[in-house]
């Protein structure tokens, strides 16, 4: 009998904060709905957020092609490096072949 009093006395608590919540989200939704929204603002607001992200979208491609001109020129510029390299490392080896730079011990 005391548990179920108990019990009662809970629920009826929580019951009135649940009330008393009611009433102050009752008033906030009244007030949201009391507001009045012309076609023309939410229009105007749309396309001016929808004019910023298309330049952030083109100033984000601009980027990437920026990216992809440095990434050809490094290429190019990694196989220059790598033909001078080929090139050098033929004349060093000719270069150990001469007679003369073995008389001098320069190449063992």
């Amino acid at each position: 009998m005391r548990q179920l009093a108990s019990e009662i006395t809970t629920k009826g608590a929580s019951i009135h904060d649940f009330l008393g919540q009611e009433i102050r989200m009752k008033n906030q939704r009244d007030k949201v709905l009391q507001r009045t929204y012309e076609l023309g603002q939410i229009e105007t607001a749309l396309q001016s957020k929808m004019k910023k992200m298309e330049v952030e979208i083109s100033q984000k491609q601009e980027a990437i092609d920026s990216i992809s001109n440095t990434e050809a020129s490094l290429d190019q510029k990694i196989d220059k490096k790598s033909l001078e390299l080929q090139r050098l490392r033929k004349r060093l080896e000719t270069m150990k072949n001469i007679r003369f730079y073995k008389v001098l011990g320069w190449f063992k």
